[in-house]
């Protein structure tokens, strides 16, 4: 996606005070593989961040609280994604690089890495928001 469509899709997410309803916005490819998308995602994820709580294109992780990360979540819902976010150690992320999935079709299959020090990694994974099932009872 051209570089000035995200910067307006970023706007059209997230420059509200409430997020959209999830899938009021639609990401559309014409035959573009996944890795694409999950570029395209992230910079959406990325671009979100800054424009809510980023100060002069900056953005300070540990600024970013629950809270806050889980407005993002809601704000991202309108395209129709959602993520997961795990603090791992070295040791762990070292055995999960072993058994990465080296066929990647899926945009779960993907990973966005911080190293944010020396011994701490924040893998973020995006995928598409399900919505939940309302359990209407018949009787």
């Amino acid at each position: 996606m051209p570089i000035n469509s995200l910067k307006f899709l970023v706007e059209s997410i997230f420059d509200r005070i409430n997020p959209l309803p999830p899938y009021s916005l639609e990401l559309t490819y014409d035959t573009v593989h996944i890795s694409e998308v999950f570029k395209d995602i992230t910079k959406i994820f990325i671009g979100g961040i800054n424009q809510k709580y980023g100060e002069n294109g900056t953005i300070d992780i540990r600024d970013l609280t629950d809270k806050k990360m889980n407005n993002i979540k809601e704000y991202m819902y309108s395209i129709g994604i959602t993520y997961t976010i795990n603090f791992i150690d070295l040791q762990r992320f070292n055995e999960l690089q072993k058994k990465t999935i080296f066929e990647k079709n899926h945009l779960s299959d993907y990973h966005f890495n911080i190293h944010i020090s020396p011994n701490t990694i924040i893998i973020i994974n995006f995928d598409y928001y399900i919505k939940p099932t309302v359990w209407n009872r018949i009787l």
